[in-house]
């Protein structure tokens, strides 16, 4: 999958950087290229937490961009160290 945003091509490099590194050093990796991970630590800046802030505490409806056919991929934290 080609990344559409700064934030995304940072991720995809930082994984090829990793796969070079690999292969020039014989350097055993993984890369994990998690979406979007919130836990009990999240700031109200992210999606998720103005999300959930705008809806459940505001009790506003949810901001949609686009069309609304958009998805995003959510994960808890500890599902990511569980995984790591």
């Amino acid at each position: 999958m080609k990344p559409h945003w700064p934030y995304g091509v940072s991720k995809l490099s930082a994984e090829r950087y990793v796969i070079q590194y690999c292969k020039l050093f014989g350097l055993k990796t993984t890369a994990f290229r998690y979406g979007i991970v919130y836990g009990p630590r999240e700031w109200f800046g992210r999606v998720l937490t103005m999300f959930i802030k705008r809806v459940f505490l505001e009790n506003k409806p949810p901001v949609v961009f686009g069309d609304g056919l958009q998805t995003r991929d959510f994960v808890y934290v500890k599902d990511v160290a569980k995984s790591a």
